[in-house]
């Protein structure tokens, strides 16, 4: 038991800084309670950014886009090296049409419906993959959508209903989708007088369907025989 007229050491049960780490028996000093940090004004279009940025492989520093030939020259995104400056910084302005847009604070409703509450009806003829207005982020599938007979494995941006954003085939390149959807590609799709970049339409993580030369199973798990983490590949 303290003393009298001594301060507790630990607070009490209904002290809202209960449970955490305090100091050792002799000492009185207590921490501080967590303070609550401060929430962006637009926590849709935040969330939609930094999910749609960890997924798509962009989170990490000075990472590079490959844009396909015929798009433009090849522009990589390089990130000033000094701390708390994550803008690009060196490189010329690839998407000018969806740099006008990010100036003008437009707020994403496009990467919400792909990648937080599915595409309303009425947006895409024939598709919708809607689940309401709770934000969430999973993989929704419309059952009513047949399979494609020519799968394409940009999905929905490459005009295959079955594809990605609508569940996710083995072989939907979800990368180059979501990095197009990012670069603006699918904000036609809210705003009919948006033209996207020409980059964004040439966004791709550098892989197709052949990078996987061993194929696909035709049965459960479908993804084919693992690489060995051993082999170069050279042969």
């Amino acid at each position: 038991m303290p003393p009298q007229n001594q301060p507790p050491e630990y607070p009490p049960a209904d002290d809202p800084s209960a449970g955490l780490p305090y100091p050792p028996p002799g000492r009185t000093a207590r921490p501080e309670p967590p303070q609550a940090q401060a929430q962006p004004a637009d926590r849709t279009q935040a969330e939609v950014s930094r999910r749609s940025l960890l997924r798509g492989g962009l989170a990490a520093g000075g990472i590079g886009l490959a844009v396909a030939a015929g798009a433009g020259a090849a522009v990589g995104i390089t990130r000033d090296p000094s701390p708390g400056s994550p803008k690009p910084v060196g490189k010329p302005v690839v998407f000018p049409h969806l740099d006008r847009l990010n100036k003008a604070g437009t707020a994403r409703a496009d990467l919400a419906a792909v990648l937080l509450t599915g595409i309303p009806a009425g947006i895409i003829p024939g598709f919708t993959n809607h689940t309401g207005p709770v934000q969430a982020d999973l993989l929704r599938l419309n059952t009513s959508i047949p399979a494609a007979r020519n799968p394409n494995p940009l999905g929905l941006l490459g005009g295959d209903l079955a594809g990605f954003p609508n569940g996710r085939r083995v072989f939907d390149d979800v990368v180059s989708v979501e990095l197009r959807a990012v670069s603006g590609a699918t904000v036609p799709l809210v705003d009919k007088s948006f033209t996207p970049d020409d980059a964004a339409g040439a966004l791709t993580d550098g892989l197709t369907r052949s990078s996987v030369p061993a194929g696909f199973l035709d049965r459960f798990p479908y993804l084919g025989v693992p690489y060995s983490g051993f082999g170069t590949g050279a042969t």
